[in-house]
């Protein structure tokens, strides 16, 4: 039998988790001939996560950088998402922030004098009696979640119906042919090549010699699936932790960060911890029913890395999008996409030049 021709696409893509999958759709929508390479590992922070997304965060109560530009375009991306599939995964809501301590209840009412927060917020929520709110607590609004498995499933069907996923592993390091042809990058063992490659593979990105520079934070993060009966809030809830509605009287519980061990083995020390946590939220029995543990890409300056390498045009990465993914990926989709077609800069707090050498 023949062996197959090698196909040519614009785009080659690794990884499909939030970035690949967010990536590989707004280049197809902007026209462009893209073919998306991942090994489909079940234990990625993108899988597990639990898509949560809220304009005010940590204890200084600050609103998330670039959040009116951000907020719309991811709305409007999971929207025609789920118009375009028929299946429902986006749901804007509010969310419950509880003030942990008086420190936090002044920082609040000091915040409460800024009418930018003040338009965010809804100071006095109803909430259940068993949610424990000594301090206070506010609904943020606007927020949402986005069931990231869900979105992950749909886009990896649409692309395998279109022929245009390749379930396989790739290691840059040794898989790429970068000597066959100049302005290509081919993979011989796929028969597949493309004028650009874009890495979008999470923390596995990281011990890549085209990366491995770069100033790689990632963490370990690790999430408890609970049954919390006589509980009946859909809104998340958050303080120290955050606790999530995923059906009935089901919830998950994250998410601790650990630096140091990036193994995905869970622990008992995260369970723990984050079951005190919860403790301090809900005034219910908590029984945990799972747990499982994956890897945050995440970058020392807390901003992503988007865009092709000085050092060799024909690589690029979409990736470092830390705990806000489901809220950066549309728009730094986008953003890559615009510099892909028309050559726009992208702004220098994203950009890959900053850690290019």
């Amino acid at each position: 039998m023949p062996l197959r021709a090698t196909q040519q696409f614009d785009v080659l893509i690794l990884g499909h988790g939030l970035a690949g999958c967010t990536l590989a759709r707004t280049l197809l929508d902007g026209g462009l001939h893209v073919a998306v390479i991942d090994d489909s590992q079940d234990n990625t922070a993108s899988r597990i996560a639990a898509g949560l997304v809220t304009p005010i965060t940590g204890p200084r109560l600050a609103i998330t950088e670039h959040w009116e530009e951000l907020w719309p375009i991811a709305r409007d991306f999971y929207g025609q998402f789920e118009s375009e599939t028929g299946c429902e995964m986006f749901r804007e809501r509010p969310a419950i922030r509880i003030l942990a301590n008086a420190d936090e209840q002044a920082k609040f009412k000091e915040r409460m004098e800024s009418p930018e927060f003040r338009f965010m917020v809804n100071d006095k929520p109803e909430l259940p009696k068993s949610v424990l709110t000594p301090h206070g607590a506010f609904a943020m609004q606007p927020a949402g979640q986005l069931d990231t498995l869900r979105f992950l499933s749909q886009g990896a069907d649409r692309l395998r119906m279109e022929g245009r996923l390749i379930e396989a592993r790739i290691e840059p390091d040794t898989d790429l042919d970068l000597e066959a042809d100049p302005k290509l990058v081919t993979i011989p063992k796929l028969r597949v090549r493309a004028p650009r490659l874009v890495d979008c593979r999470g923390h596995a990105s990281a011990s890549t010699s085209w990366f491995n520079h770069f100033g790689w934070a990632n963490a370990r993060g690790e999430i408890l699936t609970a049954e919390v009966p006589g509980l009946s809030e859909t809104r998340s809830l958050h303080r120290g932790c955050w606790i999530a509605h995923a059906g009935g009287e089901s919830y998950r519980l994250g998410a601790t960060f650990d630096w140091k061990n990036l193994e995905s083995a869970v622990t008992d020390s995260a369970r723990e911890t984050l079951l005190d946590r919860a403790r301090q939220i809900l005034d219910l029995p908590i029984h945990v029913t799972g747990q499982r543990a994956a890897v945050r890409p995440a970058i020392r300056d807390v901003h992503p890395v988007v865009g092709f390498l000085r050092s060799e045009p024909r690589i690029g990465i979409l990736n470092g999008l830390g705990s806000k993914g489901v809220l950066l990926a549309p728009t730094l989709a986008r953003v890559l996409a615009d510099q892909l077609q028309s050559g726009t800069p992208i702004p220098t707090h994203w950009s890959v030049a900053r850690w290019d050498r």
